[in-house]
């Protein structure tokens, strides 16, 4: 057979098999984030974003199975938002100083490939998972521009929760730097077994933006689901109160670290742990949802 009989048997397949391809083709331009281009910090933020629209999509399989192959010109578009993705990366590192490939720089990423498998002209079918992906990142950076000043008394409300508790079991954690008068709401000071350490908390360290993720995709995900209003208030009152748990563990778990080795270390599990929690929840949420309600979805 020649060559061209076999790549349009392969390009046939894709076709037929074009949500598995999707699922392949992003997830292989996730490995990005493992390269040396990719940030020290936020680097799974690719893979949570990937990992979020495979669930809107695979809750609608049948229909995204249905669409039309893209046209020629939607192809080409495709490619051109999956080129600017790298454009824009080298852009924002001239202009602004960002190094590696960053949230934004893999939304733009994703959205291409998104849109080369299922078409830009089935916008009225496809807007959920673009709306994740730009919505939530977007959303966060607008919210943090405009209300950081709030943010900052939030995160002293996280770490008022997280001494009370550290005190509780024991563990000497205060508020604030020791004999430091009028030292910020957030920032929290471990007396470890090595070191005396100081941990500010950052609205971002908080695990607010994850948390506000995570509500902003359990909304577009409980909305499709055929429950009852009651139900919905439930799974989505579940949902965003076990993320802000998860978010309270995960800083619990790192002034035990501060208090057992050291700021140093601490930092070093910081840059990873919220990542993979946040992920963990998902997969948990995801379990622990009725299957005969996903069930429903996946058939329609």
């Amino acid at each position: 057979m020649s060559l061209i009989t076999e790549l349009k048997k392969f390009v046939n397949l894709i076709k037929e098999k074009k949500i598995e391809a999707y699922y392949f083709s992003a997830t292989l331009a996730s490995l990005i984030s493992l390269t040396p281009i990719a940030r020290k910090i936020g680097f799974f933020y690719f893979f949570i974003f990937a990992l979020l629209t495979f669930i809107m999509v695979e809750m609608r399989r049948k229909d995204y199975q249905e669409l039309p192959w893209p046209d020629a010109w939607e192809t080409v578009l495709a490619l051109g938002i999956i080129s600017l993705s790298f454009a824009w990366n080298m852009a924002s590192e001239r202009m602004f100083g960002a190094e590696g490939f960053g949230q934004t720089d893999f939304c733009i990423l994703l959205a291409g490939i998104f849109l080369l498998f299922f078409g830009i002209s089935n916008y009225r079918k496809i807007w959920q998972p673009l709306a994740i992906v730009f919505g939530s990142r977007f959303s966060l950076a607008l919210l943090s521009l405009l209300y950081h000043y709030y943010f900052i008394q939030i995160s002293g409300l996280f770490v008022r929760i997280v001494v009370g508790i550290m005190s509780g079991i024991g563990y000497p954690v205060i508020s604030g730097r020791p004999a430091t008068p009028g030292s910020p709401a957030n920032a929290f000071t471990v007396y470890g077994i090595n070191e005396t350490s100081t941990a500010v908390v950052d609205w971002g360290c908080t695990g607010l933006p994850s948390l506000l993720l995570f509500s902003f995709v359990l909304a577009s995900i409980i909305i499709n689901l055929r429950i009852g209003r009651k139900e919905k208030i439930i799974w989505t009152t579940f949902g965003v109160l076990g993320a802000f748990i998860t978010n309270i563990v995960r800083m619990i778990m790192l002034a035990l670290i501060m208090y057992y080795y050291d700021l140093k270390t601490m930092l070093w599990v910081h840059s990873h742990i919220g990542d993979f929690l946040f992920v963990l929840w998902v997969a948990i949420f995801w379990l622990l949802m009725p299957h005969e309600k996903v069930s429903v979805i996946t058939e329609a």
